[in-house]
């Protein structure tokens, strides 16, 4: 009503990765009204003052699995629109489903793949397991798509990863991350080369935090992370 106020308060998720510091926020700010009666000559468009203020990061973004989660459905759904064809570079750090195409469609990949900024995608053919998990594979060429953020070791050289982006999983452990898991277990006994059998009966959508599933009558099988 007239001369009163109301406080309008605006939250949103970044959609990308920031680094903790103060930061200039800018923007405008307008609104459509609607009036009653005689408004003959009255203009629907509201324009308030710019705004231009400061913000203070306290801590990276994201720097929670929480916050990684979030992050990654946002950045997920906008890199769907830049697949990584083959020959050509990698231009982020991350998971990457292999997505092939043909005249009948396209089919994507269970697991997803670890490659670095600068990786170069293979023009040769792939086979995977598709993401149906019924024992049908991709044979052929692919483009990768980004699924999620690759394992961050705590420190150089190190086996452990920042919260939120193992890629593994060992039975009874607490789920790291979201999403779907395919158990797989050892084929050799070659530390430096492991080979790995999949069981794709073995498909579990879980959430972080939960226990994960026990694999019976398998010494070193362990989860692996396929997508959120």
């Amino acid at each position: 009503n007239p001369g009163e106020s109301r406080i309008l308060k605006i939250e949103a998720v970044p959609d990308n990765k920031i680094l903790k510091g103060v930061y200039e926020l800018s923007g405008v700010a307008f609104m459509k009204i609607e009036y009653e009666g005689y408004g003959w000559g009255l203009s629907t468009h509201v324009d308030f003052s710019p705004i231009k203020s400061q913000i203070t990061f306290d801590q990276d973004y994201p720097s929670t699995p929480q916050e990684r989660e979030q992050w990654e459905s946002t950045h997920r759904a906008s890199m769907s629109y830049k697949p990584v064809q083959p020959g050509e570079t990698f231009v982020e750090d991350g998971l990457y489903r292999a997505v092939r195409l043909n005249a009948g469609g396209s089919y994507r990949s269970l697991q997803v793949m670890p490659f670095k900024a600068g990786d170069i995608a293979t023009t040769d053919s792939v086979k995977m397991p598709m993401e149906s998990g019924d024992g049908v594979h991709l044979d052929g060429p692919v483009q990768w798509v980004w699924e999620g953020s690759a394992p961050i070791p705590t420190k150089p050289f190190s086996s452990a990863y920042v919260e939120g982006t193992e890629q593994f999983s060992l039975p009874g452990a607490a789920c790291p991350r979201g999403g779907r898991w395919v158990a797989r277990v050892r084929a050799n006994a070659d530390y430096s080369t492991p080979e790995y059998r999949y069981d794709l009966s073995r498909i579990v959508a879980m959430r972080r935090g939960q226990p994960m599933p026990s694999i019976s009558n398998d010494a070193g099988a362990e989860w692996e992370w396929v997508g959120g």
